[in-house]
């Protein structure tokens, strides 16, 4: 009888030990941390060069960014591997971070961050990215030897001329014209800039959620985006130390069923 007794002891705390460790993997991302915020509903995405006096100098020092003083700041690490074929496989989890934190990274070197604004255009929360890739894509030479994460900004493309483009930030709508107040500005190309493209496909359930994501890139030239651009003015831009465009990649995607379901 002790022993029956011992045994069904043992097989709880196995129990509740397994679903400890359950509990963990399911919340081991740190997304609670977010207390409910979208990763993806942010307003502009940028390149942090510095920290001076309550401002971000972002995107080659061509736009600044005021932040509140209580300023939510968070680090989300991103794990990357894409293969030959261009499908991809990510890993993401998050951990709270702080302005102070942010600035000791910018003084190593630029740092990818999105930041959500206030309806006056004030920086209320910033995510911090850090990425890392193992990148195998076969489409990849088709770039000259640009690295696809290493644009300088994430932009909507409003209108563009033989000279250059007007840019607003990645998420802008017309309907808050005050959030995005100052942050729409025309700039030149480069001399010698280039095209690109980057269209993603991501295949899903019937429940909507994503089975595969994959990635092409490919060249392309200025007519073919200007001649489309109403489908597809989303695009990360590179500028030179002009402060002049020198790349441009337009970014589309693309969700479809999947068939074998």
């Amino acid at each position: 009888m002790k022993k029956n007794v011992r045994t069904i002891v043992y097989l709880m705390i196995l129990v509740v030990v397994a679903g400890g460790i359950y509990l963990w993997s399911q919340n081991s991302s740190g997304e609670d941390l977010l207390g409910g915020l979208d990763p993806d509903s942010y307003d502009v995405e940028a390149t942090c060069a510095g920290v001076e006096d309550h401002n971000l100098i972002c995107n080659a020092g061509n736009d600044t960014y005021l932040y509140l003083d209580d300023v939510d700041v968070f680090l989300q690490k991103i794990d990357t591997t894409v293969d030959e074929k261009g499908d991809e496989t990510t890993k993401v989890s998050y951990k709270n971070s702080s302005i102070e934190d942010l600035k000791k990274k910018t003084e190593a070197g630029e740092v990818s961050i999105r930041m959500w604004l206030t309806t006056t255009g004030k920086v209320q929360r910033i995510m911090v990215l850090e990425q890392s890739y193992d990148n195998n894509n076969a489409s990849l030479s088709s770039l000259d030897g640009l690295e696809p994460s290493s644009f300088t900004s994430s932009n909507t493309i409003l209108s563009m001329n033989k000279n250059g483009m007007k840019l607003a930030p990645i998420n802008y709508n017309e309907k808050e014209p005050e959030k995005f107040e100052g942050f729409i500005k025309n700039y030149q190309f480069a001399r010698d800039v280039k095209f690109y493209s980057e269209t993603v496909k991501i295949t899903v359930d019937s429940e909507n959620k994503e089975v595969n994501k994959n990635i092409q890139f490919a060249k392309t030239t200025y007519q073919k985006i200007k001649d489309n651009l109403e489908y597809a003015d989303n695009a990360y831009i590179w500028f030179n130390q002009y402060g002049n465009i020198s790349a441009v990649m337009i970014f589309t995607e693309a969700r479809v069923r999947d068939m074998e379901e």
